[in-house]
């Protein structure tokens, strides 16, 4: 459960700092 809570928060970041980018 952890493994995939730290994986979703990862995936939250990246779409975060793919929006800033652009």
């Amino acid at each position: 459960m952890m493994a995939a809570r730290k994986l979703n928060t990862t995936r939250k970041m990246n779409t975060v700092r793919i929006k800033d980018e652009h």
